[in-house]
């Protein structure tokens, strides 16, 4: 008895530990969890976007025009709420944030 208990409780780790791995796997899969030509259409165009970082669970951008950002086409892909404030517009994706980050960062070379 102990020994068919012992036996589904390694298999339940082992379950576990290999679904853990293939969702942590995606990201550095190489693939963005955004469409970016979307979100810098909706930022006003990728010569709007002066510069980029992940701050926590957000994606922070410095605009060259704060007018130019849909804030509903940011929301339609996956942002949680945008906040646009001086030159600013920070978006909120959540531990996605990092990785959109980093490929709107290449984007901009």
């Amino acid at each position: 008895m102990y020994m068919v208990i012992g036996a589904v409780v390694v298999i339940a780790l082992v379950l576990i530990v290999v679904l853990m791995k293939k969702k942590g796997g995606k990201a550095g899969a190489g693939e963005c969890p955004v469409d970016l030509t979307k979100l810098f259409d909706a930022l006003g165009g990728k010569d709007n976007v002066q510069s980029v970082e992940a701050v926590g669970s957000k994606v922070r951008t410095h605009l060259a025009d704060v007018s130019a950002v849909d804030a509903g086409a940011i929301k339609a892909l996956g942002a949680s709420g945008i906040v646009v404030t001086g030159d600013k517009a920070t978006m909120i994706f959540g531990k996605a944030s990092t990785i959109i980050a980093d490929f709107m960062a290449r984007e901009l070379g």
